[in-house]
């Protein structure tokens, strides 16, 4: 008899289970993320198989969704692009196949999207677990037998990752705890908890902020001088002025004027590796500066330059449909033009720029729309606009829209700021999963 009831209880809730499976995918998707690549493989193919089978939940929501829709067209693009730049150059050694797969990944976070089902706790947890592995993978990613360069602020080796990718990855950790930090440092009614707080949140801040000068990115710098402002005042000056968290300010006080200090501190103390760092390349600016195409050094800056005329000029030797996803663009010993936005319309044209430009916008406005429709609170909304703008100017220099670390990034951050407008037809209740009611943070 227990068994028949047993038997009865896994049928009727089959999809509960299927539930709980795509949730538990999910978090270990993200806390595989930075840590192991093929882990998170394994786990998103979890999460996608979890999804198929509860498919009748799954396809109401997606078939409405204009991002799944532009997905599809962009694929469709991709093999007509291919097909094109074949017929072209037959005896071109193009790798198509292995491109498309990799550039239709700037679609797979819709999976985590649905699986986070809008969901402020299931956002924070996986925010949670994504800092946590962040902090791991950043350590796995220095080689430590030269910490004391690593102390002084100067580029040293990394086991993986490369230097402007790693200070990206830093730049958006240290974005997190400065607009999120305080969620967590906010007074709760007891010291033995607030402090231990205080005390994790100075260490990530101090801990990430020595990796962005590693890095040596000046790129990075320049976005942190660019964008932290303006999402710092917003940030802050909202809860100086709201009456309703008159309680919190004084609890945040002094923490932040320690993150502060810490960050000043830290700063100082690699004041001549940053000096160094921001001095090199001075005539190859000046180069710039007077408008000049030839000269520049096969390093840094310079090559950026010299990458970027000869992607516009491969470009124009075929702007419309261009010259395919597996297209080879190796120049100057590189096999990429370190610019994001030539490097697609080189390989895709102005069409599949275009549809790549609308895809963008799709992402600008599910995220305007959760904040204008009250879904998203403030603090989130403030982060991943600092996440999407460092991440519009990281692609200005680099080009790793098909590498594996940067498309598992790419699918957790994009799918926390989709999940919202996926599920833009559900009621904040139980059924969408979005039961849990976010604070005006």
């Amino acid at each position: 008899m227990e068994t028949i009831a047993l038997q009865g209880i896994l049928k009727t809730d089959k999809t509960v289970w299927f539930e709980h499976f795509g949730w538990i995918s999910t978090m270990l998707f993200v806390v595989s993320t930075w840590v192991s690549p093929s882990v998170a493989g394994i786990t998103f193919l979890m999460m996608v198989a979890a999804m198929l089978i509860n498919i009748k939940r799954f396809w109401p929501i997606i078939r409405t969704d204009p991002m799944f829709w532009v997905g599809f067209l962009f694929l469709g693009y991709m093999f007509l692009s291919a097909f094109l730049a074949n017929h072209a150059n037959p005896d071109a050694e193009f790798d198509h196949p292995d491109a498309i797969w990799r550039f239709s990944s700037i679609f797979f976070f819709l999976p985590l999207a649905f699986w986070l089902k809008s969901d402020m706790k299931r956002i924070f947890w996986v925010i949670g677990l994504g800092c946590l592995s962040l902090v791991v993978g950043l350590i796995v990613c220095v080689d430590w037998t030269y910490w004391l360069e690593a102390l002084q602020g100067q580029r040293i080796p990394l086991t993986r990752w490369g230097h402007i990718t790693m200070g990206l990855y830093a730049s958006l950790g240290l974005l997190g705890v400065l607009i999120l930090g305080p969620r967590l440092i906010v007074y709760k009614g007891s010291r033995l908890t607030w402090l231990p707080r205080i005390v994790l949140t100075l260490m990530l801040a101090t801990f990430f902020f020595q990796m962005i000068l590693i890095s040596q990115s000046r790129n990075i710098w320049i976005g942190i001088l660019l964008i932290f402002p303006p999402l710092l005042f917003a940030r802050y000056a909202y809860l100086l002025r709201t009456k309703t968290h008159q309680k919190s300010r004084k609890w945040l006080f002094v923490p932040s004027l320690l993150i502060a200090a810490a960050l000043v501190l830290v700063m100082v103390h690699s004041y001549a590796s940053i000096a160094d760092r921001l001095s090199a390349e001075h005539e190859d600016f000046k180069r710039l500066a007077r408008f000049e195409t030839e000269g520049y050094s096969q390093y840094g800056f310079g090559v950026r330059i010299l990458l970027n005329i000869y992607g516009f000029k491969k470009w124009k030797e075929r702007p419309v449909f261009g010259w395919g996803p597996g297209a080879d663009l190796k120049e100057f010993n590189h096999n990429h033009l370190h610019n994001s936005y030539l490097e697609v319309m080189v390989r895709f044209g102005i069409v599949g720029t275009a549809i790549l430009v609308i895809y963008a916008c799709l992402l600008i406005r599910a995220l305007f729309w959760a904040r204008s429709n009250n879904r998203m609170p403030r603090d989130l909304w403030l982060f991943l606009i600092g996440v999407y703008a460092l991440t519009a100017l990281f692609c200005l220099t680099d080009f790793r829209l098909t590498q594996m670390n940067f498309r598992l990034f790419w699918i957790t951050i994009g799918g926390i700021g989709y999940t919202f407008y996926m599920f833009r037809h559900c009621s904040l209740n139980a059924e969408c999963g979005t039961g849990s009611q976010h604070s005006r943070h």
